[in-house]
């Protein structure tokens, strides 16, 4: 099995639901799949400006989805999500978008560990 294949049979491109507690106590709900980079970039080309709450938006819009993988917004809701709602609930909503997986820190942390653990078996200093 070569690299790509083996990396595409690790992870799963599944839909996830994503659920955002409203004031009203109801939960605003999405689907989405993982972000791939060619998404990343397209969203980066479709925001007018360099802005990073341009591009969260653009993949919102893009990337959410109902439970029948029927879109959640259009581009029309653009100026509703930025002028008609408070901040913070749309804030939450991209940020559970955009965040990565809960397991990518623990990945990251044990990468780290790793890495810091074989330069000090070569007898190199683990200080940075």
């Amino acid at each position: 099995m070569d690299a790509l294949e083996e990396l595409k049979a690790a992870v799963s491109m599944a839909s996830v639901r994503k659920a955002i507690p409203l004031p009203n106590g109801k939960d605003f709900e999405f689907f989405m799949t993982p972000m791939t980079l060619a998404e990343r970039e397209r969203a980066k080309r479709m925001a007018k400006t360099d802005d990073s709450t341009d591009f969260a938006l653009r993949l919102l819009v893009e990337k959410a989805m109902d439970k029948n993988n029927e879109k959640r917004f259009h581009v029309g809701h653009l100026p509703g999500l930025r002028n008609a709602l408070p901040a913070t609930l749309v804030e939450k909503i991209m940020m559970a978008m955009i965040g990565e997986d809960d397991d990518q820190d623990e990945v990251q942390e044990d990468l780290s560990i790793k890495s810091t653990s074989k330069r000090a078996k070569k007898g190199q200093s683990t200080d940075s």
